[in-house]
């Protein structure tokens, strides 16, 4: 690697909603092993949490803020974490020439800041990223990406449609790409480090899966189901899925978005123009049921959680294969990651809209 010519300004951005249990663990960490490098920022965006991270960033980093190593943004707007708003709010207000994703759950190891100055040094039109496209590994680092803060506005960042967990972080990687950036993974195993946790605090604090009533099973082959979501909001989702049985699961098509109603002893489902589709007859064992066709609902919680990990996750993927097939790398309008966010602790005027 070439000596290092230029001093970038690098911005560390860790957006937390009730994830205070891991920053607490892993940000003054990632602070000290990263001082040795004097240029940089630690960009925290409180995404409405209410586990006390207001609390606790107020007595915990007042020295640093001071210092202007961090500097804390809190937003009171958010229901619910949006995975791709939340980081594109956060490399917004974000003031480096490099922006860099760092997850709550993430140790950057020592002297990562250094590591990632000398990599732009040596070439410029580069993404760094621990993600590894084909996701054949583990997801602890997966979301971490550096760029150079004018590509991220080049491609108006991460795909706001892609609200839940999974993908995004790809599909940006690949608009990246599309731009003529070169993808680079980080090789050193000290910056991939991150905290083990289980699957539901992926997803606890997102709309879909705080907002699913029931979810129904329609078996068709032994590898291919239909799985229909009633929403809270009385709006469904019914998806195609293919591979259930293998280690590719997959859509045969996108998913299907309506509005149910319940009228006693069935549900009617309609269209966008409020046309009836369908009437499924309510069961029995509460399975749902219209001549031959037959769902049943599922009532297992280890497989309800995975479904709430796996459907938007499909979703997801599924519009980044229309991303991938189109000549365009822009996807959001131009209020992306557009918030009111407060600075600091004791003023409530907001500090910006991003």
């Amino acid at each position: 690697m070439e000596k290092a010519t230029k001093n970038y300004k690098i911005s560390f951005c860790t957006v937390s909603m009730n994830r205070l249990i891991h920053l607490k663990e892993t940000l003054i960490k990632n602070i000290s092993d990263n001082l040795n490098y004097e240029n940089i920022e630690f960009v925290i965006l409180d995404y409405n949490s209410n586990d006390g991270l207001y609390d606790w960033a107020k007595d915990n980093l007042g020295e640093y803020i001071e210092k202007g190593i961090v500097k804390y943004f809190r937003t009171e707007e958010p229901k619910y974490f949006h995975r791709s708003h939340s980081r594109n709010a956060a490399f917004k207000l974000a003031t480096g020439d490099i922006v860099c994703n760092v997850d709550a759950d993430n140790f950057m190891g020592v002297g990562f800041a250094k590591y990632i100055n000398d990599l732009f040094c040596n070439e410029e039109s580069i993404v760094l990223t621990g993600a590894n496209p084909t996701y054949n590994e583990t997801l602890s680092v997966v979301g971490r990406v550096c760029v150079l803060k004018d590509h991220f506005k080049k491609v108006r960042g991460f795909d706001e449609e892609m609200e839940n967990y999974g993908w995004e972080d790809i599909d940006f990687l690949n608009r990246l790409k599309k731009i003529g950036l070169k993808s680079k993974r980080f090789q050193h195993s000290k910056h991939l480090n991150a905290i083990e946790h289980s699957n539901i605090l992926r997803f606890t604090n997102e709309a879909f899966s705080n907002n699913v009533s029931a979810t129904y099973i329609r078996y068709l082959t032994p590898t291919f189901s239909k799985v229909l979501v009633l929403l809270n909001n009385n709006e469904y989702i019914l998806s195609d899925i293919g591979g259930l049985n293998s280690k590719s699961v997959n859509l045969s098509k996108d998913k299907e978005i309506g509005t149910w109603e319940d009228r006693k002893n069935k549900l009617n489902f309609y269209d966008n123009k409020k046309k009836i589709k369908y009437t499924l007859n309510v069961g029995n064992n509460s399975h749902l049921k219209h001549n031959q066709i037959v769902y049943y609902k599922i009532i297992d919680k280890k497989l309800l959680n995975s479904l709430k990990l796996l459907l938007p996750s499909l979703w997801n993927k599924y519009k980044l294969e229309i991303n991938e097939r189109s000549a365009e790398t822009i996807v959001n309008s131009i209020r992306y990651g557009e918030a009111v966010v407060y600075e600091g602790f004791s003023s409530k005027i907001p500090a910006t809209r991003t």
